[in-house]
């Protein structure tokens, strides 16, 4: 069997970020952006993930949380990999944040 293209292998991370980023605006109810920023060192990025949901019909408040990051950094990987593996540990640090969300499950169940 062949081995996967370049494209394709870089296309599977995009898919995989994409679902992460989607789970985590349905399960919050939230908007998720991702901000990538040139720094001063050349070649050195910072890249923000942030989720913000405001007041909803539901119950569930106000709430946002983010994350900044630099890259290159000293255990890179390609990038979106990185970028993956960025967004699947940020959503599991929202979820600890996001009070207001398991306050209202706590309410319905």
């Amino acid at each position: 069997m062949p081995r996967k293209s370049r494209t394709d292998v870089e296309l599977g991370w995009i898919k995989a970020l994409w679902d992460e980023l989607a789970l985590i605006e349905s399960h919050h109810g939230a908007l998720v952006q991702v901000v990538i920023r040139p720094m001063a060192m050349k070649a050195t990025f910072n890249v923000a993930i942030e989720a913000n949901r405001m007041g909803t019909p539901k119950g569930l408040g106000e709430w946002s949380y983010r994350t900044m990051v630099r890259y290159p950094n000293g255990n890179s990987t390609e990038f979106l990999a990185w970028l993956w593996g960025r967004a699947s540990r940020f959503g599991d640090e929202a979820a600890m944040s996001d009070v207001g969300l398991e306050d209202a499950l706590r309410r319905e169940g």
